[in-house]
């Protein structure tokens, strides 16, 4: 039970990090290519 809320937690949370990442980059683009 305790390992399969812990994979829970961890997959959340790379999951945030990985959408956080990506909108980062799209704002580099943004600010890069305002053209695109």
């Amino acid at each position: 039970k305790r390992q399969q809320l812990l994979k829970n937690l961890e997959s959340s949370r790379l999951a945030r990090e990985s959408s956080r990442f990506k909108n980062y980059v799209a704002r580099e683009k943004c600010i890069d290519f305002p053209s695109a």
